[in-house]
């Protein structure tokens, strides 16, 4: 089994690098995936399996508010809501058929995070239905926050880690 863990890549986040040391936006994070992906690829070995796993915060704002859900502190969001939502669901269908190329089964799954609880259904909705018809992609539909996965003799769990103790 293959294991590719996505931490926080908080699609929609805006920084300017006079201010935080790195220019970051939607841009870039499209680029950074994508490329970390077919990198991923390209040097693991094929597998029986491969899971994707968005360990939360996929995007950086959960809606159009641009301010985090729980704290309410504003947030520097680069564009609209629709359109980042719609370079985050592009980017991670591309993984998926990426890793199909190597691997016979593709598990994906997207934890929430602080950031995005409610954004983070929706972007697991959108790839069942775009992979619904595909028998070798599984997208775990479960909103749990917590999740545990079973290969084998191997227990894979996995949290963001805002609400763990």
């Amino acid at each position: 089994m293959t294991v590719i863990p996505m931490g926080d890549p908080h699609f929609g986040l805006m920084s300017w690098a006079a201010e935080t040391g790195e220019n970051f936006d939607l841009k870039i994070a499209e680029e950074l995936t994508l490329a970390s992906i077919d990198r991923l690829s390209i040097r693991s070995p094929a597998s029986s399996t491969a899971m994707l796993l968005n360990l939360g915060d996929f995007f950086h704002a959960d809606d159009g508010t641009n301010r985090t859900p729980r704290g309410n502190n504003l947030l520097d969001v680069d564009g609209r809501h629709a359109k980042i939502a719609m370079v985050g669901v592009k980017a991670m269908q591309h993984s998926v058929m990426r890793l199909l190329e190597k691997h016979e089964n593709v598990i994906v799954k997207n934890i929430r995070g602080n950031h995005d609880p409610h954004s983070h259904m929706l972007l697991t909705i959108a790839l069942f239905s775009r992979f619904a018809d595909n028998p070798r992609v599984t997208v775990d539909m479960s909103p749990a926050p917590y999740y545990y996965y079973q290969f084998g003799q191997n227990l894979i769990g996995a949290a963001h880690g805002d609400g763990a103790k």
